[in-house]
């Protein structure tokens, strides 16, 4: 179930983002990803909010993939190509942030990112890849 909220989240962030225009070979900062409101003036009618882009046909799990091989390196702070526990943790949050109506308390959301992480990385190695989080965030998508 938890998986299902995680990969939700992930594709309803790719949509918003996958929506929005950019230049050719720019990807969506997080703050795009994030964007709840429509900007002050909007840059066209190519334009999307968050809210629309929910109405819009929901991204596919390669859409999904493409957004978050993207946006690795913005979490992978210390550029090794996987994600420590911590920087796994400040994806997590963020996107657990933006899907949730509840909000956790701190001890169940540590709670909740401790399992996260445990099931993202299949391989046991202390670190999630880009394959594991492209997988453990599309799942049952």
């Amino acid at each position: 179930m938890k998986t299902l909220v995680i990969a939700a989240s992930a594709l309803a962030l790719s949509t918003s983002a996958l929506a929005q225009t950019a230049p050719s070979g720019a990807t969506a900062s997080p703050q795009a990803l994030q964007q709840t409101a429509p900007p002050a003036e909007p840059s066209g009618p190519a334009t999307a909010t968050t809210e629309q882009a929910a109405t819009a046909a929901p991204a596919t799990p390669e859409d999904a993939k493409v957004l978050i091989a993207s946006e690795f390196p913005t979490y992978d702070k210390d550029s090794d190509g996987a994600l420590n526990k911590n920087e796994f943790a400040s994806w997590m949050t963020a996107l657990k942030t933006r899907s949730s109506e509840k909000q956790m308390t701190p001890s169940e959301m540590t709670v909740w990112l401790n399992r996260a992480f445990k099931s993202a990385d299949k391989d046991t190695s202390m670190s999630v890849n880009l394959a594991e989080l492209q997988s453990y965030l599309t799942a049952g998508a």
